[in-house]
């Protein structure tokens, strides 16, 4: 199993997208592949059905905001766009600040220079993503 870190920019003027208005628990959502430029994201290849991931709202919010679960690998949709496809799985009661995280001893030497670009999937080890269970609950 592997997990993941995924941001959602709601203040994208071109792209808006937010992991706790754009999306219910429960519903899948679709992540494009590939960048503004044509090139595939870093990790979608790694992707795999069942793993986990924590969903950060960037731009002027940057939370983590919601738990979510793979459940689909990489593919392509209806439009040809090869894509994973993610579920809601939970909103988080009491988000937590990008700020909050990077004084974590845990997690402080991963997200020293924050979060900045949107769509971004960040590859988390075990131990980082329990911790940030940990800080949710």
């Amino acid at each position: 199993m592997n997990y993941w870190w995924i941001n959602a920019n709601p203040h994208d003027d071109k792209n808006p997208w937010s992991w706790t208005k754009s999306i219910d628990i429960g519903q899948m959502e679709e992540w494009n592949s590939q960048n503004e430029q044509g090139g595939t994201r870093k990790y979608f290849s790694k992707v795999k059905v069942g793993d986990l991931v924590i969903g950060y709202n960037s731009g002027k919010q940057r939370e983590l905001v919601a738990l979510g679960k793979i459940t689909e690998e990489r593919h392509s949709n209806k439009n040809g766009i090869q894509v994973i496809d993610v579920i809601k799985t939970k909103d988080i009661q009491f988000p937590i600040s990008i700020e909050e995280v990077k004084q974590n001893d845990i997690l402080k030497d991963k997200f020293s220079n924050g979060i900045k670009v949107r769509g971004t999937i960040i590859s988390l080890t075990r131990e980082q993503y329990d911790e940030l269970v940990k800080m949710i609950v």
